[in-house]
């Protein structure tokens, strides 16, 4: 019968429904998008019997938060309200404001839990090189990446120096990038050598939103 996939399928897009009832299945293009953004900022959050993504950034990126939520939006795993700016007070008593938004819950989303979060920290999944893409890693860097004039540098700040040679050994083996651990204040950062960089470009560039190509020097 058709009717029941019909059902299932236009559940999929409605913001108030169980979340045993969101279960995929999931495309390629989202669970790269997902593992990318992981490797980032994005957090998962499992309550209520199902796991959503959660996204926050400062006001000033709000053009990559909209950006994030749009791809989302439009493969129907979240709304495309404008995100509310919300209040936040930093060291010193500094005040600036974030920009959050979140996927609905998924059931199907637990496993992602399960790989990106042990003992309640972050940590890098075992089988990330299945999801590390050229779009993830256009996310990834479009969230955590940094130029520096000559090489790119990607904040890893969430996790544990072995995770972090993980992810170093993987780029290699799977892109044959030159990449190195570099120390940035209190955290390991991993670094995409110039060498590397005309490849790296060359396969995230397609992916990259306007606003964020500065992230690998690109005008």
């Amino acid at each position: 019968s058709i009717l029941p996939e019909m059902i299932i399928c236009s559940a999929f897009y409605v913001p108030k429904i169980p979340s045993c009832q969101r279960f995929g299945p999931h495309n390629y293009d989202v669970l790269c998008f997902l593992h990318g953004a992981l490797l980032g900022d994005a957090i998962p959050n499992k309550i209520g019997g199902g796991t959503r993504i959660v996204y926050s950034h400062c006001s000033r990126q709000i053009s990559f938060i909209r950006w994030m939520q749009k791809f989302l939006a439009n493969k129907g795993y979240c709304t495309d309200e404008i995100p509310k700016l919300s209040k936040q007070i930093g060291k010193n008593g500094q005040i600036y404001y974030c920009a959050n938004f979140s996927t609905f819950r998924f059931s199907s989303f637990d496993w992602i839990h399960e790989s990106f979060v042990v003992n309640g920290k972050k940590v890098v999944p075992k089988n990330i090189e299945d999801y590390l893409s050229p779009f993830a890693i256009a996310v990834w860097i479009m969230d955590s990446g940094f130029f520096t004039g000559s090489g790119l540098q990607l904040d890893t700040k969430f996790f544990n120096p072995t995770d972090v040679e993980f992810l170093c050994q993987t780029l290699t083996h799977k892109y044959g990038w030159k990449v190195s651990i570099n120390k940035h204040k209190n955290h390991c950062v991993l670094y995409i050598w110039k060498v590397s960089m005309p490849h790296v470009i060359s396969i995230v560039g397609p992916y990259l939103d306007e606003s964020r190509k500065f992230k690998v020097g690109q005008k």
